[in-house]
């Protein structure tokens, strides 16, 4: 898909930003808890 056309091109980025959009929100409440863990383990091991 070397030779895409402008149409397609567009296309293809239409649905990368819809994809991400969809994902990014958990993504987002992903790492929060990831850092929500790391920060108690931290509290625990400061006790």
């Amino acid at each position: 898909m070397h030779n895409a056309s402008t149409a397609e091109k567009l296309f293809l980025f239409g649905v990368e930003k819809r994809l991400w959009a969809f994902f990014d929100p958990f993504c987002r409440e992903g790492k929060q808890h990831f850092r929500r863990l790391r920060a108690e383990k931290t509290a625990l091991r400061a006790k």
